[in-house]
């Protein structure tokens, strides 16, 4: 969030654990460190992917297949600390075992409120394929409450993933193969958001500290 850090996966790459794995690089002035594959207990020999980063940067959500899940793949939820030399330290990562079926659930997304969390599942009852979902917390601290299907039209019969939300929670962008249905595959469609599927509008304030007054 504060433009320091860029997660991304690769897959397949000669210093990676599992079919793909998360990476993250340091921006230093206007250049990228070298891509840093932080290993364990972030990464394993499964398959880890879709990373989300928390608004304070101290959590990160993503989807793996690693044992110890409910379903084929389940979203996970890890603790992120900042090293004195700027590198990051992982935490053990964590089941999300309310939110997670005995089917697939990835591409989180969590929201710059903090509150609220957008996903992909084929596990919940939905419209078919794997439909956005969304789960709300009461505070930072608050475990993730029970999801809901964002619905018709915004879901189809077939796949929408990838699902984003702005800062101001009125405008979403997400993939989708069924709302068209051209036959081309997935496409990436915007959406303006009903006040009901809304989170809430974030505003980020930006100054100096000067002492501890």
């Amino acid at each position: 969030p504060d433009g320091r850090y860029m997660f991304f996966v690769a897959c397949d790459r000669t210093i990676g654990m599992g079919g793909c794995d998360i990476y993250y690089s340091v921006r230093n002035g206007d250049t990228w460190s070298t891509a840093i594959n932080p290993g364990p207990p972030l990464n394993s020999k499964y398959w880890e992917s879709t990373p989300s980063i928390s608004p304070a940067g101290d959590e990160i959500l993503f989807s793996s297949n690693r044992p110890g899940g409910k379903g084929m793949k389940d979203i996970w939820t890890c603790k992120v600390n900042i090293n004195e030399d700027g590198s990051l330290k992982f935490a053990t990562p964590t089941n999300l075992d309310s939110i997670n079926t005995d089917r697939d659930e990835l591409s989180p997304f969590i929201h710059a409120d903090n509150r609220r969390l957008y996903f992909s599942s084929n596990g919940h009852y939905g419209l078919g394929g794997y439909d956005v979902c969304v789960s709300r917390r009461k505070t930072a601290r608050y475990p993730w409450g029970r999801p809901r299907n964002l619905g018709y039209p915004l879901n189809t019969s077939k796949d929408e993933i990838g699902f984003v939300v702005n800062g101001n929670g009125d405008k979403a962008f997400f993939s989708s193969d069924g709302i068209e249905n051209r036959g081309r595959g997935r496409e990436v469609y915007e959406v303006d958001l009903p006040e009901k599927l809304r989170p809430k509008r974030v505003k980020f304030i930006q100054g100096k500290i000067y002492d501890a007054d």
